[in-house]
This record gives C-alpha cells, sequence and structure tokens, in this order.
C-alpha cells in the first residue's frame, strides 16, 4: 500500500522519486511490477487523478531535480555507484545514472 498523502499537498511527480530511491532502491525488475500493477488498478482504489508516471530517464530526472531531498539522492547515488563527479559531464549521463533508461521499456 502507498501513502499519497504527500502529494495531496505537494506536487504528484514527488511519489515516484519516493518509490523509485526509496521502497524500489532503484531495481528495474520492482519498478517494472510496480508499474504494470499500478496501470491495472484496483477494483475500489483506482490511480489517482493526475499521478502521470515518468516515460523517460530525463523526465524522471526532472522529478527528481524538482524533489525537496534531490542533492542527497544524487549524492547517494554517486557513491554507492563508486563515480567520480567530476565524470557525470552532462544531464543525460545523470538520468542514466539516477534512472536507468532500461526501466521504462518494460512499462
Amino acid at each position: 500500500m502507498l501513502d499519497f498523502g504527500d502529494a495531496k499537498v505537494g506536487p504528484l511527480w514527488d511519489e515516484w522519486v519516493v518509490l523509485w530511491f526509496g521502497l524500489l532502491e532503484q531495481d528495474p525488475p520492482s519498478w517494472r511490477a510496480f508499474m504494470r500493477r499500478y496501470s491495472e488498478g484496483e477494483g475500489d482504489s483506482p490511480q489517482p487523478p493526475g499521478l502521470r508516471v515518468p516515460c523517460s530517464a530525463e523526465e524522471a530526472l526532472v522529478f527528481t531535480l524538482l524533489h525537496r531531498f534531490n542533492w542527497a539522492l544524487i549524492r547517494t547515488v554517486i557513491q554507492r555507484r563508486a563515480v567520480e563527479p567530476s565524470t557525470v559531464t552532462s544531464l543525460r549521463l545523470l538520468a542514466e545514472m539516477m534512472w536507468l533508461s532500461g526501466v521504462f521499456g518494460g512499462r
């Protein structure tokens, strides 16, 4: 069960950032499984209105950069992947590192 309470007072897309980096710990199979189930809906629990799913790593990066804890998330991912920050030379590389564009192919 997800708590969409924060989305009622803040931006709806914040939920995807928390889901990907928190609950799912950047695990692509878990993301795809969640998205498959989310898109099916649940009889009496339909999808929250307006909670559009990001369709690319670049779009998801925008959601991440606008998130309140964006730099902490970025720093954590860079440390986990043991990447030298100076080697991240473009937003496309950052998007790939943060969101792994492969997660968007299997929805």
